[in-house]
């Protein structure tokens, strides 16, 4: 017959053999290739679901169970010569399959009908999220039956499809129907594959699909997701936003590197999501400020915006929309200073946290801007050479609310700084001075009878983030013997963003 999966003409055809003893077709499959008439034949197991089933109805756990060796003989696990491992309780069989990878796991299940039990039970306990790299080289049978297993208790996928298996493993959401998230990585696999897998996923919430090859028409599948909250596009060049508008059900929606999109299909997204409450769209290069705007008069209820800044586009608007509590700017070039401005201006009594990557973008001047946000929980602005510590004078004046601060890398940032914001700040939780160079031992001395002052009033200890710093373990460490040290914790590890 001919191979349905045959992508060309030229392939010849295959052969199926039924073997009347799973003994005789092991035997076969234990070489690659087999002679017959001067001609050579390369065998596989049949990738179809009618191979033996031999998990169905009753099994005598009595009976004798053989195997067959690398030579072909029949090996009898009850010979008086080997230690009989159906005799170990449940709990050491369960250890044993711990240690074996996923693919040995599921041959071990194989064995007997306890063996499968004990490996059903190691998947309910196991991580509700599988990863899909742990599929590679594993057979199409492998993948069926191990979901079959375990399928049911997976809420969350990550990782990429397995390419050899694109177009064949439909059956991942028939098996699994409780998956809430999908994050998968782009494997060469196509786009048509790709979705016929993910629109079986009817309880999905979350999709997230990184630098897949998706145009505009394969988007239209993702209405087939009722339950469909957030989705998130990274870095998918092909899309131009047309359909997009059409995902009523999306409360997050990331574009993040989408080069192509396109201005009207922008606008078309923010007229019709209009229960969008989050949106990436950092390094979208295409859009201008008539985009900004419009975002402004329909995303009412935007309350999380991540924006790059482009020299040519007027993106001050953002500053009024109405919902907005969390903003991420990031930019090659300058900002406007017209930025801070209409922050300060419509942004005083609402923005909790603001995130501006952009080098040396704060002066003294802008500070003070970004000082009159008195509801800001949560402030990053690292890289800035011109952040000195007039600057945190400022902040620790007026933001009294302020739990985080990034300034990593702002290498004129000292001692003195510092500690009037600890003095001030009295809601800190952290602060991440990485790369500052002027913060020095002195400042751990000065710290510490700073902080005795006010001891009593301290709740919060203060976690510090030091790595490249003048700042030294040996003397850190000493103040974990005091009291002081319950209030002020150090991290000589890079911290994670």
């Amino acid at each position: 017959m001919r191979d349905k999966y045959a992508t060309g003409t030229s392939e010849p055809p295959i052969g199926v053999i039924h073997f009347a003893q799973p003994v005789a077709a092991a035997r076969a499959l234990q070489r690659s290739s087999h002679e017959l008439q001067k001609k050579r034949f390369f065998v596989n197991a049949c990738e179809s679901w009618q191979q033996p089933e031999a998990y169905k109805g009753s099994v005598d756990f009595n009976a004798r169970i053989v195997a067959l060796n690398l030579n072909g003989d029949l090996i009898d696990f009850y010979s008086p010569m080997r230690t009989n491992i159906l005799q170990l309780n449940d709990e050491c069989l369960e250890s044993i399959c711990l240690h074996l990878p996923l693919r040995d796991q599921i041959r071990f299940s194989r064995v007997c009908r306890r063996f499968r039990d004990i490996f059903k039970h190691i998947c309910k306990c196991a991580s509700k999220t599988f990863n899909m790299n742990q599929l590679i080289g594993m057979t199409l049978w492998d993948i069926r039956e191990f979901f079959e297993m375990a399928g049911a208790n997976i809420e969350e996928l990550i990782g990429a499809v397995p390419y050899n298996y694109q177009d064949r493993i439909d059956f991942i959401s028939e098996f699994s129907p409780r998956i809430r998230r999908v994050n998968l990585n782009c494997n060469n696999v196509e786009s048509a594959s790709l979705l016929r897998l993910l629109e079986c996923f009817h309880a999905v919430t979350y999709v997230k699909l990184h630098n897949f090859s998706l145009n505009d028409s394969a988007v239209l599948a993702f209405k087939n997701l009722p339950n469909l909250r957030a989705l998130v596009l990274d870095q998918i060049c092909e899309l131009s936003g047309k359909n997009l508008n059409k995902l009523y059900q999306l409360h997050e929606l990331s574009l993040y590197g989408c080069e192509n999109l396109q201005n009207d299909h922008f606008i078309d997204i923010c007229k019709c999501l209009f229960n969008l409450r989050s949106l990436d769209i950092r390094h979208c290069k295409m859009l201008s400020s008539r985009a900004y705007t419009e975002m402004k008069r329909y995303c009412r209820q935007l309350e999380q915006l991540k924006i790059s800044c482009e020299k040519e586009v007027n993106y001050d608007c953002v500053a009024q929309l109405h919902a907005l509590r969390d903003l991420s700017m990031h930019s090659f070039g300058a900002v406007r200073e017209t930025f801070f401005i209409a922050l300060a201006a419509h942004k005083a009594q609402q923005l909790e946290r603001l995130e501006i990557s952009a080098r040396n973008c704060l002066t003294h001047e802008r500070a003070i801007y970004l000082s009159k946000l008195q509801q800001l929980r949560s402030l990053i602005c690292p890289n800035n050479d011109n952040l000195i510590d007039e600057c945190l004078f400022e902040f620790a004046e007026r933001l009294t609310l302020l739990e985080h601060l990034d300034i990593r890398n702002c290498r004129a940032v000292t001692n003195i700084g510092l500690l009037v914001l600890l003095r001030r700040c009295t809601h800190l939780k952290s602060v991440n001075v990485e790369q500052c160079e002027g913060i020095n031992d002195d400042f751990v001395f000065d710290a510490c009878d700073m902080l005795k002052q006010r001891i009593r009033d301290c709740k919060e200890q203060v976690l510090l983030y030091v790595a490249g710093t003048g700042l030294h373990e040996s003397v850190v460490k000493n103040i974990y013997d005091f009291e002081i040290g319950r209030l002020l914790r150090f991290s000589f590890a890079e911290a994670t963003s």
